[in-house]
């Protein structure tokens, strides 16, 4: 399994759509995402800056999102 972050849309109401970004995966069965919205976070040790690449590479992984296609939520 491989996964990656996407942009998810996904009408509320008559009114309202909301995006978001996802987690993406692929399998050899099958391609899915998550269900709820990702936020990028790290929880680091006050002295261990070296942890803050984690971040960095899931907020670039984000926004290399924005250049796929959307995904749409059918519900």
């Amino acid at each position: 399994m491989s996964w990656t972050y996407r942009v998810r849309k996904k009408a509320i109401n008559a009114a309202e759509i909301e995006y978001g970004i996802i987690e993406y995966y692929t399998t050899a069965e099958s391609d899915g995402w998550t269900e709820n919205l990702m936020a990028p976070i790290s929880i680091v040790a006050p002295d261990d800056p070296l942890t803050l690449d984690e971040l960095r590479w899931q907020l670039m992984a984000m926004l290399r999102a924005l250049d796929e296609p959307i995904l749409e939520d059918k519900d």
